[in-house]
C-alpha cells in the first residue's frame, strides 16, 4: 500500500508544475520587459528562465517517479486511470518507460528549486 501511496502523492505533486510553469511564463515577460527597458538586471531574467525550467522539471519528474511506480505494482493493484496511463506510456515508448527509476528525493529538490527560483524573481520583480 505504502507504493500506491507514493503513487498518488507523486500523481498529485505532478501538478504543482503547471501553475509554476504558467507563473514563470508571466515572470519571464516582465523580466525580459525590465532587461530590454534596463530596469532590470540580466540575473533576474535568468531566474525566471530558471524558474520556468524548473518548473516544467517538477511535472515530469514527479510524472516519472509516478510511473516508476506504477511498474512495481501488479495490473490489478492500479485503479484504472493509473493504469491507463501506466499503458499509455508503455505503448508510446516501452523502453524508456521500463527504463524508469523511482529519484523521490530528486523530486523534492527540483520543486523546492522551482519554488525557490520563484521567489527570487518575484523578490526582484517588485523591487525587494
Amino acid at each position: 500500500m505504502l507504493t500506491r501511496r507514493c503513487i498518488q502523492i507523486h500523481l498529485r505533486l505532478r501538478w504543482l508544475g503547471v501553475p509554476l510553469f504558467l507563473a514563470g511564463l508571466v515572470e519571464l515577460a516582465f523580466a525580459a520587459y525590465g532587461v530590454t527597458n534596463g530596469l532590470l538586471a540580466w540575473h533576474v531574467a535568468l531566474w525566471a528562465f530558471g524558474a520556468v525550467a524548473t518548473s516544467l522539471a517538477t511535472f515530469g519528474n514527479h510524472t516519472e517517479n509516478a510511473i516508476a511506480h506504477m511498474q512495481t505494482l501488479k495490473q490489478t493493484e492500479l485503479t484504472h486511470p493509473m493504469r491507463a496511463e501506466l499503458n499509455w506510456e508503455l505503448r508510446r515508448n516501452r523502453t524508456a518507460t521500463l527504463s524508469l527509476s523511482t529519484t523521490p528525493v530528486t523530486s523534492v529538490i527540483v520543486t523546492a528549486l522551482a519554488i525557490t527560483m520563484h521567489a527570487l524573481t518575484i523578490n526582484a520583480l517588485v523591487g525587494g
